[in-house]
């Protein structure tokens, strides 16, 4: 894109911008190209695209079919190709491989794009493909690496990534595969930001250092990118913080309530696919973008939804003059006198669609006893009842005492998970007895033991003073031994006493966004500039509009390690108060259970 070029609007997601641009890239071959193409994707690629487009755009732009580089394919000599890829060798050498030999495997209009700038080594072995070379109308560095999941929300795609990142550091390994993919999305929002990271993360500083050189040299090399700030101050230049997973290691042990958080803990997705069972059978159902209903419903606590489904499914039975038989009548009595419909069994398929998911998990909730454990979770994690009275340490002791010996091992890791992280140190006798108590295996009780090398002490040590420390345990405050850490954070009111928690990244959010972030928690690779301030306060508030259109800086939030569901409900929460936007993200999103797994993966 030119210097010319004008910025995508304030309000448009990240989402949207992807989609754009891939929608750019097909029309180029159009363009170029009248007939039908193939479309040749390694499987990066296809998690990158299949994120943000689907079969049916592809059509649009007269792609007739999509392949696997790494599959046999056969050959389409009449028709063009386009490749999305990650640039590797190994996909270098099976794109010459289809140009090589007396019959070639594509027609003579070939398309390259690159997820991320491709090396001179790899540019040089297209150079010599003559026969390859001579067919290439376009070759570009598309600059795309990360899975945009919602407007405000991505991730790397990296699920395998926690035990080299918190056991194996490799500032030329997975540090510079992170950095690298953070370039391109930097490139994408048209963003070159004020760098900071978690002082106390060599990971964080690492990956910060890595970003900074590779977007410098990114810029060098692209004279007509442009970026916010650059020209204008109508947004002004970005902040790209980077922490990793021991800067909050107890949010991703916590029930999360949302609609979202909910679904993705307790049911069985593979990707964003998840199957149903109706009173028709079964059916797969998506929860993405093109969903209008998730998208209205998914931040809402779980217990709100099914009664908003019903209200509208009744606002919607009104409005096509269907008879309704009063107020009281239930979700399925109106389902089945529109079902009675054919013309509107495509307009409320969807909405049919989230009564069965979220009264399946209502059902999961009530049989799993998830408000029982909540209560407990949250006298842990904030050190108080439902009252907002002080709880002592025994209190939780006791709960823990009497619930443990009746919890199958996965909650009872959980429920033991919250008490280590939440209590910056417990005695060893103390937790060998809770570990007694429940009916953990030897694994799982060395599962939470890897908690610390995330930072977290797992053992007391009586001369240790907590002033020392910083980060998540500096916001917690004791008041003696006898009684529990309480979080300092938890100043939103919430209706729902099994949701009061409030995850450290919330005050991260407010404090970027009113410019206050602390200097010396969150220092920059240069020197920060005078603007930002030194001390830690709460953000400035405006009422939220109608149409939501951020003004000035973004702020892009990313978490090695991954990003949980209380921390994506943390970052709307912030937005829906102020008209700055937030862009949160990770090396994958986490479910207590991938946190788990990945705890696990350390030894």
């Amino acid at each position: 894109m030119s210097t010319k070029s004008s910025p995508s609007p304030a309000s448009y997601g990240l989402h949207a911008i992807v989609r754009e641009q891939f929608q750019k890239a097909f029309k180029t071959c159009c363009d170029a190209f009248p007939g039908w193409m193939v479309l040749v994707l390694d499987g990066r690629a296809t998690k990158v695209m299949s994120s943000s487009m689907g079969m049916y755009e592809l059509m649009e732009h007269r792609i007739t079919l999509a392949e696997d580089i790494n599959k046999d394919r056969a050959p389409f000599r009449d028709m063009g190709v386009v490749y999305f890829i990650d640039p590797t060798e190994s996909n270098i050498d099976k794109i010459i491989a289809d140009f090589s030999g007396k019959k070639k495997k594509y027609g003579n209009d070939v398309f390259i794009f690159t997820l991320s700038a491709c090396p001179d080594k790899i540019l040089g072995k297209v150079k010599a493909c003559r026969s390859l070379l001579k067919r290439i109308k376009v070759f570009n560095e598309f600059n795309c690496d990360f899975l945009a999941k919602e407007s405000r929300i991505f991730d790397l795609g990296m699920k395998s990534c926690f035990r080299q990142l918190f056991l194996e550091p490799d500032p030329h390994g997975i540090e510079a595969e992170i950095a690298k993919k953070l370039v391109t999305l930097c490139a994408t929002l048209k963003e070159y930001p004020i760098i900071r990271y978690q002082e106390d993360s060599k990971r964080s500083k690492a990956i910060a250092t890595l970003v900074s050189q590779k977007l410098n040299e990114f810029v060098g090399n692209s004279p007509d990118w442009w970026y916010h700030g650059m020209y204008d101050n109508t947004r002004g230049r970005s902040t790209l913080l980077l922490i990793d997973r021991s800067e909050d290691p107890l949010s991703p042990f916590m029930h999360e309530f949302t609609y979202q958080a909910m679904a993705n803990d307790l049911l069985n997705f593979e990707g964003n696919k998840i199957s149903i069972e109706t009173d028709k059978g079964s059916k797969d159902v998506l929860l993405n973008m093109d969903d209008k209903v998730w998208l209205e419903y998914k931040m809402k606590h779980v217990a709100e939804v099914v009664d908003n489904l019903t209200d509208k499914l009744k606002e919607f039975a009104k409005n096509q003059g269907v008879e309704s038989n009063g107020s009281n009548q239930t979700f399925e009595e109106l389902s089945k006198a529109l079902w009675q419909k054919p013309e509107l069994i495509e307009a409320m398929s969807k909405v049919n669609d989230h009564y069965y998911i979220v009264s399946d998990l209502l059902k999961k909730m009530g049989s799993q006893n998830i408000l029982d454990l909540a209560k407990i979770e949250q006298a842990m994690a904030t050190g108080q009842d439902e009252n907002k009275h002080t709880l002592k340490l025994k209190n939780v002791v006791e709960m823990l005492e009497e619930y443990l010996p009746g919890l199958d091992s996965e909650k009872a890791l959980r429920l033991l998970g919250i008490f280590i992280v939440s209590q910056p140190g417990i005695s060893r006798e103390q937790r060998e007895e809770l570990f007694e108590l429940s009916t953990l295996s030897s694994d799982q009780k060395r599962t939470l033991l890897n908690l610390e090398y995330l930072s977290v002490k797992t053992e007391k040590c009586e001369d240790e003073e907590l002033g020392k420390t910083r980060g998540f345990f500096a916001r917690l405050r004791g008041r003696g031994s006898t009684q529990l850490f309480v979080n300092q954070r938890q100043k939103q009111e919430s209706k729902y006493s099994h949701n009061r928690y409030v995850c450290l990244l919330k005050s991260v959010f407010e404090d970027m966004i009113g410019e206050t972030l602390d200097k010396k928690e969150y220092p920059g690779v240069v020197p920060l500039p005078e603007s930002i301030g030194h001390v830690a306060t709460t953000a400035r508030r405006k009422a939220a509009k109608t149409e939501k259109v951020f003004t000035g800086p973004r702020k892009i939030v990313f978490v090695s390690g991954g990003v949980c569901y209380s921390e994506i409900r943390a970052a709307e929460t912030v937005m829906a108060n102020c008209d700055r936007e937030i862009i949160l993200g990770g090396t994958n999103i986490i479910t207590p259970e991938n946190f788990i797994e990945d705890l696990k993966s350390l030894g």
